[in-house]
């Protein structure tokens, strides 16, 4: 992924760009839904983009792609550094110094690296435990809107070289700030509708 946003960037430093910067994500989700035992959904998704802002002098414009394929990123490029030329120029547009950019990012402990790797039928079974366990809490509840599991695992990586020169003459240098983290989320939760006489009143 590092590779790619250096090679963006360096695209876009060729096709006239004076600065840029560029981030990707990938993420992955899954959830499921139990509902009195039974399976009602499920859901698997997976995703990536890449969004791109170039500057042209204090011109600046911005587009983002889900197609990483070179096509699609050599498009993304031309389409950046072409809304640019014609955008209207912004006398406090641009990226920061290079002295003012972070040179280390703290944890902001997004992900727990000894998470379980469970398989979508353990990930449904314990959607179904859940509500198991809320209908077996209090034999006043009878009824049930569904118990649930759902995952998340993220990357975003971000890259923001400082460009100098001209534009016939741009170097991408070292000193720019490339960062990135990564997230996960697990939760598994049960929902029980209201008793009938607390919804009656709610609703007088």
């Amino acid at each position: 992924m590092r590779e790619l946003l250096a090679d963006l960037l360096q695209q876009a430093t060729r096709r006239g760009a004076t600065a840029a910067d560029a981030f990707v994500v990938a993420d992955q989700s899954f959830s499921a839904q139990v509902r009195l035992g039974h399976v009602d959904t499920v859901k698997h998704a997976r995703e990536q983009h890449m969004a791109l802002r170039v500057f042209v002098g204090k011109s600046v414009a911005a587009a983002s792609t889900s197609d990483l394929s070179p096509e699609s990123v050599a498009r993304l490029v031309d389409e950046a550094v072409s809304l640019a030329r014609i955008t209207s120029p912004d006398e406090m547009g641009g990226l920061p110094e290079a002295a003012e950019l972070a040179r280390q990012v703290p944890d902001l402990d997004l992900r727990d690296p000894r998470g379980h790797d469970l398989s979508p039928e353990e990930k449904i079974e314990l959607a179904r435990r859940c509500e198991a366990a809320a209908l077996e809490a209090d034999p006043r509840i009878t009824n049930s809107e569904g118990g649930d599991f759902s995952d998340r695992r993220a990357l975003r990586l971000r890259h923001q070289p400082r460009l100098r020169g001209r534009v016939r003459d741009v170097l991408v240098q070292p000193r720019g700030f490339p960062g990135g983290e990564r997230e996960r989320r697990d939760a598994a939760r049960f929902l029980v509708p209201r008793h009938p006489q607390a919804r009656a009143a709610r609703e007088i």
